[in-house]
């Protein structure tokens, strides 16, 4: 060690009372850190939902985080009542009750800006209905998805995106820990012609 370092080290030791460089690090939970499994995650995350306004069907949380998974996994509404055990209209219900509006819930051919002035008015929606000769359970469908999407609006899509999170972070931690066994070396290496002289 030259005059210079063992100078700057001794400024160091008189600063700190230590001639230790590094700490140990405490571990940190990431984004990536386990809370829980999934199903656990997402059914904190509905039981806050269910906080902020009230739902209309009788399912458990735990239910409507099978209810979620199954939904980001492009399960439709016959799959996930078939899973549930419940009616599909239950299931259309509680999709909405947490935010998770489909296309095909607003596709109607009626505009929608008139399909929200009928909202919540059993009279309007079935006269809206009739004049558009569309079934008025579609339309009351078309009417509570729009007031669904009303409420993403008002709260910055807050529970979808903690909703996605949680289930990014357990696809994105299920493929890094398959790559570590599975980094495609060994298919590599049999293509490969070897000629070693001898």
């Amino acid at each position: 060690m030259d005059e210079k370092t063992e100078s700057l080290r001794d400024i160091f030791v008189e600063a700190t009372g230590t001639d230790t460089v590094t700490e140990t690090q405490t571990e940190t939970p990431g984004t990536l850190e386990p809370d829980g499994d999934v199903a656990e995650r997402l059914a904190a995350v509905v039981a806050d939902c269910r906080e902020e306004s009230a739902f209309s069907t009788g399912l458990s949380d735990t239910e409507l985080a099978a209810l979620v998974e199954g939904f980001y996994q492009g399960a439709d509404d016959g799959e996930l009542a078939a899973e549930l055990s419940v009616p599909e209209a239950t299931v259309v219900d509680a999709r909405l009750d947490l935010r998770l509006v489909r296309d095909a819930d607003t596709d109607i051919p009626v505009p929608l800006d008139t399909v929200a002035e009928a909202v919540e008015d059993d009279t309007a929606i079935a006269a809206l209905a009739d004049e558009a000769e569309v079934d008025t359970e579609r339309l009351r469908r078309c009417v509570r998805a729009l007031a669904a999407q009303a409420r993403r609006r008002n709260e910055s899509d807050r529970y979808r995106d903690r909703f996605e999170d949680i289930l990014v972070d357990a696809d994105l931690e299920s493929s890094h820990t398959a790559g570590t066994t599975d980094d495609g070396l060994e298919d590599a290496i049999e293509g490969m012609e070897v000629d070693v002289p001898l």
